[in-house]
């Protein structure tokens, strides 16, 4: 045994709190158990006790068979060790000085690179995360072999690159890939519940300034969003369901509330707008199927907004591609023929069904109609 070892482990044996687990390292070292002794590190420096002394563990003790070591838990450890350190900038260089010791082993090299780029992302270093981002981007999405818990890693170090620039599609895109990858989406492990709620707040307000989300059913059901309810934030999930049902009146008895987020105070016009658009999809949506010429007059009263905007609003729907429509302004009338699939909540399907349900007894009707002509023909023949 090392010199450097012995000295680590006397120095914990005998009277030490945690004398027992310090045995059993010196135990499992002599004997050469690496895999045995991985999973007992593993498991124990997530333990208060052990964390506050674990520099010096891996200085004296882990250094010296971290190459024994399978090096996915390795670079787990190493991660654990970096977030000890002084200060971002340190943790950076200490796992930038283990690449090289993980270097032939494909998943745990990325997935060091990934945690090397949170670092730089705390920096607000966006040139070296992007770098890191670009080398790793083609390994995640080409190769299905990536384990998910990397692919999580990749996707929650791009959201976060994607919110400091701003770019709140992408954002929310690579958030939401992100939590996919959580085997417990409701209660990620690696966030405490402040931060949860913190996220959930932050992912629906990029859907609400997004320019290309306009369909909410997917996040409204995602369990990330019960960590709003209850707390102070709770009105960012009532306005995410106002806006999925196109409820300008539910939008408007939330604006004292969302007038307090300055994300959304400066967007203003944006949200209004996205608001309207929601109000006509929802419109379209709850009307019967032969009933998809919509006065102008109708259309402004779902939006609330004045008759000379309705125009432009089915205008800015067709050049988002939310609906196919013809414009007769003459009648003052639209004509729908389609509108862009989206995720359902419990009360849309709920209408959905209402919906078949007519368009089966129209059937129906049809063909009782068809059959009584086909037998009156028959007759007149004969």
């Amino acid at each position: 045994m090392p010199a450097d070892v012995k000295a680590y482990l006397s120095a914990r044996t005998g009277t030490h709190a945690n004398a027992a687990i310090y045995q059993e390292f010196e135990n499992l070292y002599e004997r050469k158990l690496w895999h045995q002794l991985t999973v007992l590190l593993l498991d124990v420096t997530t333990s208060e006790d052990i964390k506050s002394d674990l520099i010096p563990t891996y200085n004296d003790f882990i250094n010296a068979f971290e190459l024994d070591m399978n090096p996915l838990s390795l670079v787990v450890i190493l991660q654990r060790v970096a977030a000890h350190k002084g200060s971002d900038k340190e943790a950076a260089e200490f796992l930038v000085s283990k690449k090289e010791t993980v270097k032939t082993h494909k998943d745990a090299s990325l997935s060091l690179s990934l945690a090397i780029g949170q670092y730089h992302l705390k920096q607000s270093d966006l040139t070296a995360v992007k770098a890191i981002l670009e080398g790793a981007r083609p390994e995640v999405e080409n190769n299905d072999m990536v384990p998910l818990d990397i692919r999580g890693e990749f996707y929650a170090l791009s959201s976060g690159y994607e919110k400091q620039r701003g770019n709140f599609t992408n954002y929310y895109r690579d958030a939401l890939r992100q939590l996919g990858c959580v085997s417990d989406t409701a209660a990620p492990t690696t966030l405490s519940p402040t931060e949860q709620q913190k996220e959930a707040t932050d992912l629906a307000v990029a859907a609400l300034l997004s320019d290309d989300i306009y369909n909410f059913g997917e996040l409204l059901a995602h369990p990330i969003l019960t960590r709003l309810e209850g707390t102070n934030d709770e009105w960012v999930l009532q306005l995410i369901r106002a806006f999925n049902a196109g409820d300008v009146d539910a939008y408007e008895k939330l604006q004292p509330q969302w007038m307090t987020h300055s994300d959304l105070v400066a967007n203003l016009i944006t949200v209004r707008g996205k608001m309207s658009l929601t109000a006509l999809v929802n419109l379209i949506f709850k009307r019967p199927v032969d009933g998809r010429v919509i006065a102008f007059k109708d259309i402004a009263a779902a939006a609330k907004i004045s008759d000379n905007e309705v125009e432009l609003l089915i205008m800015a729907a067709i050049s988002r591609k939310l609906i196919e429509a013809t414009i007769d302004g003459v009648a003052e009338t639209t004509s729908v023929f389609w509108v862009h699939p989206r995720v359902l909540d419990r009360v849309q399907i709920g209408t959905m069904a209402t919906k078949l349900e007519q368009w089966a007894k129209s059937v129906e009707g049809t063909i009782a109609t068809t059959s009584a002509l086909d037998a009156d023909a028959v007759f007149r023949e004969e």
